[in-house]
């Protein structure tokens, strides 16, 4: 049985080592978003294109060229409800509230996203997914 442990243990460490590595070594991201319209953004080595459903002919559509985040922006996204309040209680803060729609949004839009830390991510939880 201990032999059945450790060789399960090996093939866990493995696969961490082989699934974890810096992010100037990824080949391909993208991320999908399903809403009013499905949207797929990619970056495959250089530059990074969007493309949108077309409901029409049932066939995904170049409509984001090479996107470039603005070097400024006014959109201010920041997750405020960890913040105490009243009697130590957390505020409500509005706002997407999805990774993935808030840097969208400041992808195409420019601007600033903040998670800050909190009782449960005492670095704040940004990471590279």
């Amino acid at each position: 049985m201990v032999g059945l442990m450790e060789q399960l243990d090996q093939a866990k460490e493995k696969c961490i080592v082989t699934a974890c590595h810096l992010g100037s070594n990824l080949l391909a991201a993208g991320y999908c978003l399903y809403s009013s319209s499905v949207v797929f953004t990619m970056s495959i080595r250089n530059g990074v294109h969007g493309i949108t459903l077309d409901p029409a002919y049932g066939e995904f559509v170049l409509t984001h060229e090479d996107i470039k985040i603005p070097k400024s922006g006014r959109i201010y996204s920041f997750n405020e409800g960890n913040y105490g309040g009243p009697a130590g209680k957390p505020y409500f803060g509005r706002y997407i509230g999805c990774l993935v729609g808030e840097i969208h949004r400041l992808l195409l839009y420019g601007g600033i996203y903040r998670n800050p830390d909190n009782a449960k991510a005492k670095n704040g939880n940004l990471r590279l997914l």
